[in-house]
């Protein structure tokens, strides 16, 4: 056997060769690859939540609001089914696992294209709405302030956006109701309109107008001219003030001096204690008639009668009626003349205050209230609470007929108790409502007040009688008694004047 044929040596080097992946290794291939692709595709999703789903977010809101938009303004129903088949397509399409828009944005150019055409309309429709509310408040305010065409027009354009447009056309809408709330309630105050202007107010400067003799007179009228020049609220706050004015420059009709009254009468005082002033207006002849005018005393509960009518001339200047709490009590103080509910009432009309205006506008410059809630000893003459007695019962453009038949009702149905003073000598048959007022006033003795309204029997009359220096309250009462009786036979006997 030859070398060449014998086989060769094994080798002692080691083969090198493909080597297989260790068993320990390769079963976490496939775990890491999927982990892999999970993290990448967290990675991708959170990425486009972050820098897509706001912009789809917005989109998706600003649709449903520019539907809501078309929907209030009547846009056309082809741009509402257009953006209705856009929502159906953001809801309904999606590429595999993915909605439509993290893979494609561009899809939602079409709505967005759509909304702005929504947008475009709804801010049209703002502008027609809104030169509607500007062009209503403009006429409303046209007799008193003058807005041109051209100023709202431009008010109007430059709103530029459909909530700004919206915002102008409340504010104007607003503007209109309040300038109508205001003269509803200018036009009961001042008993109506008459060109636009109080027609309280109107009038009274016609009657002046003949009489320009007197400068208390034309005083009153330039004050009425600069007046009615006055937006309403402005004329509203100052109706009360400006009818004062008017009413203080009527010429006051002669005083009658006191011996008008019967012989009788002025022989009764003579033999009276009692300190007695008086004054009557008759309505018959227009008159008023005075005793002792320059006296003045405390009122005692006759203020109640001024509490009453100052609540009630509040309530026809507010517009509101009287609470019912102020109804319940209004009863008690006078027809039982009850203190504690004189108390409450006299705080409801805003106390010495409210008071005072009512006073004011009423023309009583001889009345002052009683300080620190001390109603009763509120200062007055006859003369002042005639004044007031007239505003009650004989039409005036201070307090309406309603509230004058409401204080009647009142006063006609006193406690039995209290029907004396002003009805002393009056025939059951004719009609008296009044109230009286009592109160000792030391070393002046007892203070007995009577106010009322007379009517029947061909009469028709308003009296006051106050008295001090009584001994007694029976005293007081019967010298206020025999006052009224007098008069009664002089005007209904022999009439006065």
């Amino acid at each position: 056997m030859t070398i060449a044929s014998l086989p060769p040596a094994p080798s002692t080097r080691p083969v090198v060769g493909r080597k297989g992946p260790s068993r320990r290794f390769a079963k976490f291939i496939w775990p890491s690859l999927c982990a892999a692709v999970v993290v990448v595709a967290a990675v991708l999703a959170i990425w486009l939540t972050q820098h897509q789903a706001p912009v789809f977010h917005e989109e998706v809101e600003a649709y449903h609001t520019a539907r809501r938009l078309a929907e209030r303004d009547g846009v056309a129903p082809v741009i509402l089914q257009l953006l209705q088949n856009r929502q159906q397509a953001i809801e309904q399409e999606w590429w595999g696992p993915f909605p439509e828009w993290w893979v494609n944005p561009r899809a939602l150019q079409p709505v967005i294209r759509a909304e702005n055409r929504v947008a475009a309309s709804a801010i049209d429709s703002g502008r027609r709405v809104a030169l509607k509310a500007g062009r209503l408040l403009a006429h409303i305010e046209a007799p008193w302030v003058k807005v041109p065409a051209s100023q709202i027009t431009s008010s109007v354009s430059h709103a530029i956006t459909s909530k700004a447009l919206t915002l102008l056309a409340a504010r104007w809408n607003h503007a209109a109701a309040v300038w109508l709330r205001t003269i509803n309630v200018l036009q009961k105050v001042s008993g109506g309109m008459a060109h636009n202007q109080p027609a309280d107010v109107v009038t009274a400067i016609h009657q002046l107008s003949a009489d320009h003799s007197s400068p208390t007179i034309v005083a009153a009228l330039q004050a009425a001219s600069q007046y009615l020049k006055l937006p309403p609220a402005a004329e509203l706050a100052q109706h009360a003030h400006i009818v004062a004015i008017l009413r203080n420059a009527v010429p006051k009709p002669a005083t009658v001096a006191p011996n008008i009254f019967s012989p009788a009468l002025i022989q009764y005082l003579g033999t009276r204690q009692s300190t007695v002033s008086m004054a009557l207006y008759n309505l018959k002849t227009h008159t008023t008639y005075t005793f002792n005018p320059t006296l003045r005393f405390d009122t005692a509960s006759i203020v109640k009668v001024t509490i009453m009518a100052t609540l009630l001339w509040q309530s026809e200047r507010s517009g509101q009626p009287l609470t019912a709490s102020e109804q319940q009590l209004m009863v008690p103080m006078i027809e039982d003349s009850s203190n504690s509910a004189a108390t409450t009432l006299w705080y409801d009309a805003g106390g010495s205050r409210g008071i005072h205006a009512f006073l004011t506008v009423a023309d009583m410059t001889q009345t002052i209230p009683g300080r620190g809630g001390y109603w009763g000893l509120t200062q007055t003459s006859a003369v002042d609470q005639v004044a007031l007695l007239r505003l009650l019962s004989f039409p005036n453009a201070i307090l309406d007929p309603a509230s004058q038949a409401y204080a009647a009702n009142q006063m006609r149905h006193v406690v039995g108790w209290e029907d004396w003073g002003v009805s002393g000598g009056v025939p059951l048959t004719a009609t008296v409502a009044l109230k009286n007022g009592w109160l000792p006033i030391g070393a002046l003795g007892w203070e007995i007040n009577s106010i009322g309204h007379i009517e029947g029997l061909g009469q028709d009359y308003v009296l006051a009688v106050l008295t001090h220096n009584n001994p007694t309250e029976a005293y007081g009462i019967q010298t206020v008694d025999t006052v009224s009786s007098l008069i009664w036979q002089a005007l209904h006997g022999s009439p006065i004047g």
